[in-house]
């Protein structure tokens, strides 16, 4: 449904049009960007994408820089297509280059809300490394902030989730900016009625089957008790700094305990691990699961607790959590993916690909003519590289990649590079780089990267790959 600009003189009463030196006074706080920047923004056509698109269209036109817009299509409702061509109708008359970003695939029945937004964040994170888009930029307000602390305070969250939303993050292969943190609603839809700018209507905004949706509603009564968004915005900024000295602390802990291998896995010399006091030890173990899995956050506290027991016990074996595998081995604690939990992707010589949200991959442009796919190692690749270990009477893989040789009972999980017999459907190993292995007769400099690239946080400020 598409909205107008036609607001009441009521409706934005409390609240003024954000002007362009206020916005470039948001957008200094994420300085520096490079000369020119090209910066990309998750449009959905709603008023709060809206305006921060024509802010940033205009910010970025006076530094020469290029702006994308990018509009998610989840085809969860009927009109989400169109909504995207209407979108992309009013950037071309803004004179902004725009796409849309379908979500393919089944959708899930339970839990929509949370798994769209990991999809969007999946889908616009995937477009900006594949094209070199160093900045993503979001339209989170003030507003936003505070429903998403309420939301955490009802889970019972400790300063991590009361953090809420951070201003910027890390991504690896580009930041997430949110330059509309502090600022209300109110003055997003100012600045759209400034304009006659129209926008689209997600009528599950209103939907009180949602949890965000209701709690939105409470906002007004909250307020009425002193509780006002720009409190609770201002005690998820407190959080947040008290979430950076506990990251500082852990971070000094993993420097002494971890180390992060570029084949994408963690040990941790156990003994020292186990002295660390038990809030920092638990806390260091969920930054290592959350490196491992290549997401922002570790799994629940319930979760970790249980982990830490297994531990703590020495007890045998590896435990399953969060799509890693975790447990004693030898003198270590080993964190690493769980083979199964990945999937073969097509690589396009010359395209990015970020697989498994872990690793940067490259092929060369002028790369192989046969179709490449990256996917786990598995059983059937570690009995190849074995074989081939035992045929060239090596001892061990030197391996072409930087970092130690990793333990045998990682390698099902490692990345490696297949072609499949179109005829047949059978997949041949052609490369593990981690282990050294390459088909004998496959030519040279086909691959250009297989980066280990794990989500900023607390394990990568401690050290680098080792």
């Amino acid at each position: 449904m598409i909205g107008t600009a036609g607001l009441s003189n009521h409706a934005v009463s409390t609240g003024q049009a954000i002007t362009a030196p206020e916005f470039d006074q948001l957008m200094a706080l994420f300085a520096p960007f490079e000369d020119q920047p090209s910066v990309a923004i998750g449009l959905s056509g709603g008023p709060d994408s809206m305006a921060l698109a024509l802010l940033l269209k205009e910010w970025i036109t006076a530094r020469g820089g290029h702006l994308r817009a990018l509009t998610v299509d989840h085809g969860l409702r009927e009109d989400s297509g169109a909504e995207a061509r209407w979108v992309a109708a009013r950037m071309a008359e803004e004179g902004v280059d725009h796409d849309v970003l379908p979500w393919k695939g089944e959708k899930p029945n339970t839990a929509i809300q949370s798994a769209a937004r990991q999809a969007r964040h999946r889908l616009l994170t995937d477009f900006c490394s594949r094209h070199g888009i160093l900045h993503l930029v979001m339209a989170h307000h003030l507003d936003d902030q505070a429903e998403t602390l309420l939301l955490r305070v009802r889970q019972g969250s400790g300063p991590d989730g009361l953090a809420a939303m951070a201003p910027i993050r890390d991504l690896g292969s580009c930041r997430l900016l949110r330059p509309l943190l502090g600022v209300p609603k109110v003055r997003l839809l100012a600045s759209l009625q400034a304009q006659g700018q129209s926008w689209v209507e997600d009528p599950s905004n209103r939907d009180q089957s949602f949890e965000r949706v209701r709690l939105r509603q409470c906002l007004p009564a909250l307020a009425d008790q002193g509780m006002t968004a720009p409190g609770l915005s201002d005690l998820a900024a407190a959080m947040g700094k008290t979430r950076h000295v506990l990251d500082r602390a852990a971070a000094a802990s993993l420097a002494t305990t971890c180390r992060l291998h570029p084949a994408g896995f963690v040990t941790l010399d156990r003994a020292r691990f186990l002295a660390l006091s038990p809030f920092l030890a638990r806390r260091a173990l969920g930054f290592c699961l959350a490196a491992v899995r290549g997401r922002p956050y570790g799994p629940g506290p319930d979760a970790i607790e249980s982990l830490f027991r297994h531990l703590s016990v020495h007890k045998p074996g590896f435990a399953s959590q969060h799509g890693c595998l975790i447990g004693s081995y030898k003198d270590q604690i080993l964190v690493f993916r769980e083979p199964g939990r990945t999937e073969r992707q097509r690589v396009i010589p010359g395209n990015a690909l970020l697989w498994d949200h872990r690793f940067l991959v490259n092929l060369a442009e002028m790369g192989p003519q046969e179709p490449i796919s990256i996917g786990p190692l598995t059983a059937l690749g570690v009995d190849t590289v074995s074989h081939w270990t035992k045929t060239h009477e090596k001892s061990a893989p030197t391996g072409s990649l930087n970092g130690s040789l990793p333990p045998k009972i990682i390698w099902p999980a490692l990345p490696a590079f297949w072609s499949k017999n179109q005829k047949s459907g059978d997949y041949r190993l052609i490369s593990a780089p981690h282990l050294g292995y390459l088909e004998a007769g496959f030519p040279q400099g086909w691959l250009t990267s297989c980066r280990f690239l794990p989500e900023r946080g607390p394990l990568t400020m401690a050290f680098t790959l080792v």
